[in-house]
């Protein structure tokens, strides 16, 4: 399994309407993919720092929503609510509890 770890800052006064789209379609967007695991916010409206976590059956699953310009659509939606471009890792699941 593989996750996928994408780090934001959003403009100050921005982070319930991230949050608001997040809830009301990225994790819909997410659920319709295949391979799709599951996914978690955090966010720090004191620093305007989120976190977007989620889980993939493996690389080539997130490789195709990459590909396919499903993640960049996603992405695209917040222009304007960040304050900086996002950074996006993955990494593989070692051990879990």
């Amino acid at each position: 399994m593989i996750a996928s770890v994408t780090y934001f800052k959003v403009k100050s006064g921005k982070m319930d309407a991230v949050i608001e789209q997040f809830k009301g379609y990225d994790i819909s967007a997410a659920k319709s993919r295949e391979g799709y695991r599951g996914v978690w916010l955090f966010t720090d409206h004191e620093t305007r720092k989120g976190i977007a976590l989620s889980f993939w059956d493996s690389k080539d699953v997130i490789n195709n929503d990459a590909q396919d310009g499903a993640y960049q659509e996603r992405v695209k939606r917040y222009q304007g609510l960040f304050d900086e471009p996002t950074v996006r890792e993955l990494y593989e699941i070692s051990a879990e509890g």
